[in-house]
């Protein structure tokens, strides 16, 4: 079997895109990239779109301490909670 390079899949605006990449025998791994570098990875392609999917959809967020083992997005949004 041919290896495989690594392939864009998807671009999406401010220079984001998602590609795939070979790992150890015949894996891939899917990775969301932005300007400056790698910002995660994940085994699956639907779940390195739904991170973009959300990234473009609120901006950015950043993923902390779980709750009951599930990471939830906080939002950094300029706006004070009244």
């Amino acid at each position: 079997m041919a290896k495989m390079m690594t392939e864009i899949i998807e671009e999406h605006a401010h220079g984001v895109r998602l590609f795939a990449s070979p790992v150890d025998g015949d894996e891939v791994r899917y990775h969301y990239e932005g300007l400056m570098d790698r910002i995660k990875s994940f085994y699956t392609p639907d779940k390195a779109r739904l991170f973009a999917d959300v990234q473009t959809a609120v901006g950015d967020f950043r993923e902390e301490k779980p709750v009951n083992g599930v990471y939830y997005p906080l939002l950094h949004s300029p706006a004070k909670m009244c």
